[in-house]
């Protein structure tokens, strides 16, 4: 069991995945509150509703846990900056512009997303 984690980790990501998991780091604060927002409604909750809620809760857990774990310092900062903080694709550069390229950001900004990708695949499954 343990190998087929560490495949799933090494394993490439299709630009399908980086997508998706892109949008749902684009989406993370307003999905945060949208958690909040059915935790202050859950007894009047239906079950198509309490569905929605857990399902995004399953997500931004798991997301919120993948972060911390990106290896790579720089990456983790450039990931929590644009991502978890909410900030701009145009802000992140900009905060980090000074000791970076644009495109060295957009790198590690890619490697972030990847690593993040494989962390959802391997604990989804």
């Amino acid at each position: 069991m343990a190998d087929q984690g560490r495949t799933a980790l090494l394993a490439s990501v299709s630009q399908a995945e980086k997508a998706r998991v892109k949008q749902l780091l684009k989406e993370l604060a307003q999905t945060k509150r949208f958690i909040a927002a059915f935790e202050e409604e859950a007894e009047r909750l239906g079950a198509e509703q309490l569905e929605q809620y857990e399902r995004c809760k399953r997500e931004v857990k798991l997301i919120e846990r993948a972060i911390p774990a990106i290896p790579d310092d720089e990456v983790r900062r450039i990931v929590d900056y644009r991502f978890v903080k909410g900030h701009s694709y145009t802000a992140t550069v900009r905060f980090f512009g000074g000791c970076m390229s644009d495109r060295t950001v957009e790198r590690k900004l890619n490697e972030g997303i990847a690593f993040v990708a494989r962390m959802l695949r391997m604990w989804r499954n």
